[in-house]
């Protein structure tokens, strides 16, 4: 499965810190009831409620039998939503011979096999996370501020848009088809069709040398060349090689040799603030996601 930084994200926040066993469970028991750590005994004379396991941001694990004494270290990944790995290294008496164990999340707790019965672990301290720098926040280094390969103008290729019953993205080509066949139905007229078609894929996106991005829309079909005139003259609409400029104004940086741009989204992803600063990567096609958009670089 693969992971995005959502899922990585939320896996570092809930694994970070101090776990303790909580409970056991005998798999050959007949109701594999939860027993408590300090009730458990597996036989092995190990006092189960008196063992830790702290995750740390690194990747390191510090196991620890405090009846005992001892402490043992290793390492741990996430390897799906809601599961990781970690190394025993010997530290579990009954699985030696075992180099890895999985942790699963069950009801917010953290479930170990071994042999013949499961740990739960409960969380009884967070860890330290480094709050990374938002990219608003970073000056770009001297190399940075030489990239300009990104500036130039760019062509809509794809649009969020409504096809049919599917919302996604899609080309001219598949938007026009869909809404010549809703004009054929009388559920669209030639305006709407012009606004749908031409004000989207029509419009030029342009990365400038000073960090600025702009947007420039066609002149509106159904308008007179009369208000037009008069809306450039009163200072409404500023024309840019007979298109409009759009009050849309962003700007664009590099760090670290990657491309963003500031989108003025504000969203949260588990009560955290997300930063508006989307990255400008092309992908096998030369396609960049840009909004809700995906542009593509027009021939010098």
């Amino acid at each position: 499965m693969k992971l995005d930084e959502y899922d990585l994200k939320w896996g570092l926040e809930f694994i970070v810190g101090t776990w303790k066993v909580d409970y056991a469970v005998n798999y050959w028991s007949n109701d594999l009831a939860q027993i408590p750590a300090e009730k458990f005994d597996a036989g092995d004379g190990r006092q189960y409620s008196q063992l830790t396991f702290e995750f740390f941001e690194d990747h390191r694990l510090l196991m620890k039998d405090a009846a005992a004494g001892t402490q043992v270290e290793s390492t741990w990944k996430q390897t799906g939503s809601c599961k990781f790995q970690y190394s025993l290294n010997g530290f579990f008496e009954t699985s030696k011979k075992k180099t890895a164990e999985t942790l699963e999340v069950v009801d917010g707790k953290l479930t170990i096999a071994l042999d013949n019965f499961a740990l739960g672990l409960a969380k009884i301290a967070d860890g330290t996370i480094t709050k990374p720098a938002d990219i608003g926040d970073i000056e770009p280094s001297a190399s940075d501020l030489e990239m300009k390969d990104i500036v130039g103008r760019y062509t809509i290729a794809k649009a969020m848009s409504f096809v049919g019953e599917k919302f996604g993205m899609f080309t001219r080509k598949e938007v026009e088809a869909y809404c010549r066949i809703r004009k054929a139905a009388k559920q669209m007229d030639d305006k709407e069709m012009w606004e749908t078609l031409d004000c989207t894929f029509d419009s030029i996106i342009e990365f400038t040398d000073d960090h600025k991005v702009k947007t420039y829309m066609p002149l509106p079909k159904y308008v007179s060349q009369k208000e037009i005139d008069k809306a450039v003259a009163d200072g409404e609409i500023t024309l840019v090689d007979g298109m409009m400029a759009t009050d849309d104004e962003y700007e664009w940086k590099v760090v670290d040799g990657a491309y963003y741009y500031d989108s003025h989204e504000e969203a949260e992803v588990f009560g955290e603030k997300v930063s508006p600063w989307k990255k400008l990567e092309p992908d096998s096609n030369g396609l960049i996601e840009f909004g809700p958009f995906m542009i593509i670089k027009m021939a010098d």
